[in-house]
């Protein structure tokens, strides 16, 4: 005859409660799905205490940490294989690394370190700061901190790179974005454009330092005719005089025109909108993050939500007329050194 298993049996009473005993080939099983939910119901009042004490204690200890923010910056980075300056092609071998060195500049501390002295961050508590009579080691935490705060990713277009700041405030973690995005851009307009400018700037040193020469040998000349008593045809003293002022003339040429290029230089920077008093624009910058940010935890009905909305409109508008000025100083100037040229 075949056994038929009836699941759990209940004995007597005793003391009021009742004795689950499991029948005897599951003695060694463990505990069923059966036993549980017996059990569940059994002590339902304690499960339910247990359940609200953690979810309780999972809420306060949720409310007591401390919230993080994040902002991010967008990065467009040029891969073109033609050098404006030096009039050199990349090799296009390289192209396709381009967009993954550039991310690893953006977490080396050669970047990361300008940040910290720019924003002080060496001395900020939330990135280990603390007194200390080692300035660099303090340096040198604070940028290991600052790295792991910073998220930088390539985007889907393959120039893109997006930097993602994070924290305690909104309005920090948009200034630390924006300043990486300076240093990097700073660093790598250097890179581009100073050998140029030195180049430029040698050239300068070495025609003022030819001119001073000829300026001296011509006088020993004349101090020499003056006293040997030497008579110059008109002529030829004439050509002389003729091609030292055009070799004068041809001096202040080169001069006229390592100008004009400098300022072409800085006049590009300036539409690129890389120029001008960047401690300002970053301020604007900052404010119209905030107020981006704002706008969008306000619901469309929200009292706030104009006065932010204005707020974001002169911000910009202030931004706009900050970077006219530099444009328009920077023609100025290029203008004059042309019609000097």
């Amino acid at each position: 005859m075949e056994q038929i298993d009836s699941g759990p049996t209940y004995d007597a009473v005793y003391g009021g409660q009742s004795r689950v005993t499991a029948p005897e080939h599951d003695a060694h099983s463990g505990i069923g799905p059966t036993q549980i939910i017996v059990i569940l119901k059994h002590y339902w009042k304690i499960s339910l205490a247990i359940v609200i004490g953690v979810s309780v204690v999972g809420m306060i200890a949720i409310k007591l940490l401390p919230k993080t923010y994040t902002a991010t910056a967008t990065l467009l980075v040029n891969s073109v294989n033609k050098d404006p300056l030096a009039g050199e092609d990349v090799p296009l071998g390289l192209l396709g690394n381009f967009a993954a060195t550039q991310i690893d500049l953006l977490g080396d501390p050669t970047v990361l370190l300008p940040v910290v002295d720019r924003l002080r961050l060496a001395t900020d508590p939330d990135f280990g700061g603390k007194p200390s009579n080692d300035a660099n080691g303090q340096r040198d935490v604070a940028a290991k901190a600052l790295s792991g705060s910073l998220l930088v990713n390539q985007g889907r277009g393959g120039q893109v790179i997006n930097i993602t700041a994070a924290a305690r405030t909104g309005p920090k973690a948009a200034l630390i974005a924006n300043t990486v995005v300076d240093v990097y851009i700073e660093q790598q307009r250097q890179r581009l454009f100073g050998p140029a400018a030195e180049r430029a700037q040698r050239y300068t040193v070495q025609l003022a330092e030819l001119r001073a020469k000829v300026a001296a040998a011509q006088e020993k000349v004349s101090r020499f005719r003056s006293e040997r008593r030497l008579e110059v045809p008109s002529a030829a003293t004439n050509s002389d005089l003729e091609l030292g002022a055009l070799q004068v003339l041809k001096g202040k040429l080169l001069d006229a025109e390592s100008a004009r290029r400098l300022l072409e230089t800085e006049s590009s920077q300036n539409i690129a909108g890389n120029g001008g008093d960047t401690t300002r624009i970053n301020a604007l910058k900052t404010t119209l993050s905030a107020l981006r940010e704002e706008e969008q935890t306000l619901g469309p009905q929200h009292p706030r939500l104009v006065e932010v909305q204005r707020q974001m409109a002169e911000a910009q508008r202030s931004l706009n007329a900050e970077f006219q000025s530099i444009n328009d100083k920077g023609r100025a100037r290029l203008q004059d050194a042309r019609q000097l040229e």
